[in-house]
């Protein structure tokens, strides 16, 4: 019996060790590229307005590009 119950801890853990390994993938912000000074977005390759990089400084991708973005991974 007790041999049952470590099986099914040691899968529980190894779950929520999968979980939060994927959930750590899914959130880690990929570097910036900047080029003398200015960000690239991350997908079109095209300035990152000053505003954009004021309200949210480790921004990685143009408005268009994080709406895309977005409505991709809603999918």
């Amino acid at each position: 019996m007790t041999d049952d119950i470590d099986r099914a801890n040691a899968t529980a853990q190894f779950t929520n060790d999968l979980a939060i390994r994927q959930h750590l993938i899914d959130h880690a912000l990929p570097p910036q590229w900047v080029i003398d000074g200015i960000v690239e977005c991350l997908d079109c390759g095209i300035d990152i307005p000053s505003d954009r990089l004021g309200a949210l400084p480790n921004c990685v991708r143009c408005i268009d590009c994080q709406f895309t973005h977005e409505i991709r991974k809603k999918q």
